[in-house]
């Protein structure tokens, strides 16, 4: 029942293109896994259940993708792109270097806080509930706080084209310009 390698490992190597294929060929039982890569250690980072390397055999050789048993996935060279979402169920988002680009749709922080830092908006920020604490940023559209208030803490809040229905409160002065108001300025 197929080829069973105990002990030293198998080593298959080929001049042609593709070196290994597995393939399912069985569309009336669409059941069992293709592929799987198992160890019976525990949790370890010494050992990968897969890794694809470029430049193989070189002192250069390059990990490009590896899946570790810590468990863990690193995409170490070349990016990755994703068609059809992206979810993180733990640990959330760090982007380390290179920033984070929304080309379409929005980017939304449904729980929690968000803290912003040197943004640049070219559609519209909403806070729903929660805090937003921004610093540096550039808007070329609205920013919309549906409850709670906008503060500056410190410095100066300059907003062209400021539209409130509630009150403004201030610590010391107000400088209006084509502003609406349907509640109070407090300074």
């Amino acid at each position: 029942d197929g080829l069973k390698v105990h002990d030293g490992g198998a080593v298959i190597s080929n001049t042609n293109l593709t070196v290994l294929r597995v393939v399912h060929e069985n569309r009336d039982n669409d059941n069992g896994t293709v592929l799987t890569a198992e160890t019976s250690s525990p949790f370890s980072t010494e050992i990968d259940l897969f890794r694809a390397i470029v430049n193989s055999g070189d002192d250069d050789e390059d990990v490009i993708f590896q899946i570790s048993a810590e468990p863990h996935t690193y995409v170490n060279m070349g990016g990755m792109d994703v068609t059809g979402g992206l979810t993180v169920v733990s640990g959330g988002l760090n982007v380390t270097a290179g920033g984070a680009t929304v080309h379409a749709g929005k980017f939304e922080v449904s729980a929690g806080d968000s803290s912003l830092q040197d943004t640049i908006i070219h559609g519209s920020i909403t806070a729903s509930s929660g805090t937003m604490t921004v610093a540096g940023v550039e808007s070329t559209a609205s920013v919309t706080v549906a409850f709670g208030s906008i503060t500056a803490s410190s410095g100066t809040l300059t907003v062209a084209g400021f539209f409130s229905t509630a009150a403004i409160s201030c610590a010391s002065s107000v400088d209006a310009d084509d502003i609406t108001i349907y509640g109070s300025i407090t300074a």
